[in-house]
């Protein structure tokens, strides 16, 4: 069950990773 929910928590720190990511590409672009 912990590793289940660490294992979610490790996805969703992924997403946002890519997330921010890609904000950052576009402001860098947008300059």
């Amino acid at each position: 069950m912990l590793s289940e929910i660490k294992a979610g928590i490790n996805k969703m720190e992924i997403i946002i990773f890519i997330y921010n990511f890609l904000i950052y590409l576009i402001f860098i672009d947008n300059k």
